[in-house]
């Protein structure tokens, strides 16, 4: 039997990071590691760039997998009526998909045959996953790749008021500061991330992949949304007790007891497989026809 074959559109740049092509990313290694064959088709130059170690998809791949910050409706339908399986992660489009898979565990309506929701889909790095975490004495402030309207700056002034030692990092995208905040450690797309990760205190993300990867390595994560939907999924954890809280407001350095609970919490619930089960998912495809 050929193996399974599958092509993963994916994209981002500024006002969008780079969530989604990290995330892709590992989810063809996990494929791969299932059999598959995996090509790219970047939807940007900067996509592209990120992803210029792997190879460019054909076209003519068994499965499309659609990763976007943004629909792309008549791209999936011209999969369909090809013949080819379409799967797609976080589908906010109206074009129907054969699979939607979605890591907010909130039931969005989604428009495919099939919906799987929940954070037991939430794709880790395996760098994130290989580091051993250990309780640092810093806060880790890391709002996505480009960190629209600077909430990290922001709040790293907050928490360097309060005597915390504290971590900003700058992501690829970010504009250039003009000064860091007093009392603040500013690192730019630092190699070493994970690693920086691992050794926090606890940690300020976006609702985004790096909200998961904190949690994944057993760390209490505030989140400062930039979208409205990233709002809706911070309230949402907030609801579910998986993070010390949401927005500027409300961000005070939290007891190491808050902080030990909240991290158990998240730990419990994004437990670093999700990219192998997403991969079966989108596997499982294998021979799906559009009606």
């Amino acid at each position: 039997m050929t193996a399974p074959t599958v092509e993963i559109v994916v994209d981002g740049g500024p006002g969008y990071g780079f969530g989604h092509v990290s995330r892709s990313q590992t989810l063809a290694r996990a494929l791969i590691e299932a059999g598959a064959q995996v090509g790219f088709t970047p939807g940007s130059e900067l996509a592209a760039a990120a992803l210029s170690e792997w190879p460019r998809a054909g076209g003519g791949e068994e499965t499309l997998l659609v990763d976007l910050p943004y629909a792309d409706d008549a791209r999936i339908d011209a999969a369909r009526r090809a013949g080819r399986a379409v799967a797609v992660l976080d589908h906010v489009g109206h074009a129907q998909a054969h699979l939607a898979v979605r890591t907010d565990p909130r039931p969005v309506p989604m428009a495919a045959d099939r919906c799987e929701y929940g954070l037991a889909y939430a794709m880790i790095r395996p760098e994130i996953l290989q580091q051993t975490p250990s309780a640092g004495d810093y806060a880790l402030i890391c709002i996505g790749g480009s960190d629209l309207g600077d909430l990290g700056v922001e709040a790293a002034r907050r928490l360097a008021g309060s005597g915390l030692r504290t971590m900003l990092i700058r992501g690829p995208l970010a504009a250039p500061l003009a000064g860091a905040p007093p009392g603040v450690e500013v690192r730019t797309a630092p190699p070493d991330l994970p690693a920086l990760m691992a050794a926090c205190a606890f940690a300020v993300t976006n609702a985004g992949t790096t909200a998961l990867e904190a949690m994944a390595l057993g760390k209490a994560v505030h989140i400062l949304a930039q979208t409205e939907a990233e709002q809706a999924t911070a309230d949402h954890f907030v609801e579910l007790g998986l993070v010390l809280g949401a927005g500027l407001e409300s961000l005070t350095p939290p007891s190491p007891q808050a902080a030990a609970r909240t991290a158990v919490r998240a730990r419990a619930h994004v437990d670093g497989r999700g990219a192998s089960r997403v991969a079966q998912l989108i596997l499982d495809l294998r021979g799906t026809r559009a009606s």
